[in-house]
């Protein structure tokens, strides 16, 4: 991680034993699909029982405890 992304400066860059890549773990089709789905997934239980989870800005909550 870096202070400022994308980086484009840093000491270890042109450095002959170091070889910088981007990561790009979230970038493939299964990963893509794997988001998709969890992402309907958590809107379903939301829509159907009311239970919030992974909201950015909100903490997770089960349906009971929304009723209560």
């Amino acid at each position: 991680m870096f202070v400022e992304e994308p980086a484009t400066t840093n000491v270890l860059f042109g450095h002959p034993n170091v070889i910088c890549t981007p990561h790009l773990g979230a970038s493939t089709t299964e990963a893509q699909e794997n988001v998709a789905l969890q992402v309907a997934e958590q809107m379903s239980d939301y829509l159907l029982s009311g239970a919030i989870s992974n909201a950015v800005n909100f903490p997770s909550i089960t349906a009971e405890e929304r009723r209560s």
